[in-house]
């Protein structure tokens, strides 16, 4: 659960071409990984959410 609403994250994500999905929720953001899912795709998304999250917090 984030902290703050999640479209802009989930926006974010999408133009990184990184799919998630919503919640009824608003502060969840969905991962639906595949079986194949591995070390390299969870660092690509941490080191997404991790720029996501910094540019957000510039822009405060």
């Amino acid at each position: 659960m984030l902290d703050r609403p999640s479209k802009p994250t989930r926006d974010a994500l999408l133009k990184k071409k990184i799919l998630v999905g919503g919640a009824d929720e608003p502060n969840v953001i969905r991962l639906l990984p595949p079986l194949t899912v591995g070390p390299t795709e969870i660092g690509l998304l941490r080191g997404a959410l991790e720029e996501i999250f910094a540019a957000e917090a510039v822009a405060a």
